[in-house]
C-alpha cells in the first residue's frame, strides 16, 4: 500500500510506471481509498471520522515495516512482559506506540521486532508514524491488508493482530512473525 517517495522518484526517473498508485489528493480532504503524500510517503486513507477528533480526522496506512536486512515477518517483542499497553480504540495507536518504543522490547531469537523496524522508519520520516491499535488495524482490513500486528497488547505473552475475512482480530503469541505497517493521522 505505502510507497516511499524515493521509490516513486527512481521509478519515474527510469520511465517505469508505479503500479497500484492512484491520483494523489490532499491528505486533509482524502476519502477512504484515496492516496496522499505524507512526509514523503504515499499513504492510503483507510478511515475518516465523522467529525475532527483530538488525534485528527483521517487515518492513513503507509509502507510495510521491515528491518535493516529486509525481513518483514517480525516478532512483536517483549514475550513474558506485561506492558500494560492495552488500549484498542481508534485514536490510541500513536500513544500505544510511543509507550512501547520507550520499553525497548526484545525478540526471543535476537532478531528485530516491529518496534525496531518502526524506530528506524521514524528516524527518516518522523515521529507521527505508529503501529495501529486493534481498532485502527480493523479499519485498515476493510481495505484488505492481510494479517498485521497491532500496538494493542492482550497479555504478557500475546498481542492482537488483525486479519481479513470480515475485519477480525485475535490475540497471538508475541513470538510469531507477522507484518506491520506504519500508520499516521491527519
Amino acid at each position: 500500500v505505502g510507497l516511499y517517495q524515493s521509490e516513486i522518484d527512481v521509478a519515474t526517473n527510469k520511465g517505469w510506471s508505479v503500479s497500484g498508485c492512484r491520483v494523489l489528493v490532499e491528505a486533509e480532504t482524502a476519502t477512504v481509498g484515496q492516496y496522499a503524500l505524507i512526509d514523503g510517503v504515499i499513504s492510503k486513507c483507510v478511515y475518516v471520522a465523522d467529525t475532527p477528533q483530538d488525534w485528527g480526522q483521517r487515518l492513513f496506512v503507509g509502507p510495510m515495516m521491515e528491518d535493516s536486512n529486509g525481513k518483514y515477518m517480525l516478532q512483536w517483542g517483549g514475550n513474558g512482559t506485561a506492558t500494560g499497553i492495552t488500549a484498542t480504540d481508534i485514536g490510541t495507536g500513536l500513544a500505544n506506540t510511543n509507550s512501547l518504543l520507550a520499553m525497548n522490547l526484545q525478540s526471543t531469537d535476537g532478531t528485530s521486532t516491529i518496534w525496531d523496524a518502526l524506530a528506524e522508519f521514524r528516524s527518516t520520516y518522523g515521529d507521527r508514524w505508529f503501529i495501529p491499535s486493534r481498532s485502527e488495524g480493523v479499519e485498515d482490513h476493510k481495505q484488505g491488508m492481510g494479517e498485521i500486528w497491532t500496538s494493542s497488547e492482550y497479555d504478557s505473552s500475546q498481542a492482537y493482530r488483525t486479519f481479513d475475512y470480515g475485519s477480525k482480530y485475535t490475540s497471538v503469541s508475541k513470538t510469531k512473525g507477522y507484518r506491520a505497517y506504519a500508520f499516521t493521522y491527519v
